[in-house]
């Protein structure tokens, strides 16, 4: 009896120790996971009645030609800043390299910061809209197939839901 009363509080530490152990390894490695492994845990302020809420997804690496990630690539959200400008077609941007703009010449309408998962909401009227993402001084953003920046409508009373995916590392 003596021998168990030893072990068990030596079982039980070393049971503790490696738990905590497991947590700070999540803790820390946590914007690694795929952006599927914590979206449905992100709190979102339900305060919005009408505008526009969503993610920036950032993807990078190998992708095969259906979008469908390789071996080394990884999809994961990210802070950035995501700007509403009134709907903005091809003819009222200037072009930068690649897939970045240096200028939008619609109107600005407003802005928001996404939070560490890339998740962000704007309250706004009823209109359409283009979205557009900050990366550094430029902009990005992906023409649909009618020619027009990352477009958006809201409704009266309604939130519209949409995914802004950054793509300029990825290959496919």
């Amino acid at each position: 009896m003596n021998s168990w009363t030893h072990f068990f509080p030596a079982t039980l530490k070393a049971f503790a120790l490696a738990i905590a152990f497991m947590i700070c390894i999540f803790a820390c490695h946590r914007k690694k996971l795929p952006f599927s492994a914590y979206h449905t845990s992100v709190q979102q302020n339900h305060t919005l009645r009408q505008g526009v809420k969503g993610q920036v997804l950032f993807r990078e690496g190998d992708f095969h030609p259906d979008g469908q990630p390789g071996n080394n690539a990884r999809i994961y959200g990210v802070e950035r800043t995501v700007l509403v400008y009134e709907l903005t077609s091809q003819r009222a941007v200037e072009q930068g390299e690649g897939d970045f703009l240096t200028n939008v010449l619609s109107e600005y309408k407003d802005s928001a910061r996404t939070n560490e998962y890339g998740v962000f909401q704007i309250s706004l009227s009823p209109g359409k809209y283009s979205l557009f993402v900050r990366e550094n001084s430029r902009f990005y953003s992906r023409v649909n197939e009618k020619g027009y920046y990352w477009p958006v409508e809201v409704k009266k009373d309604s939130i519209s839901q949409i995914t802004l995916e950054v793509e300029y590392r990825a290959k496919y």
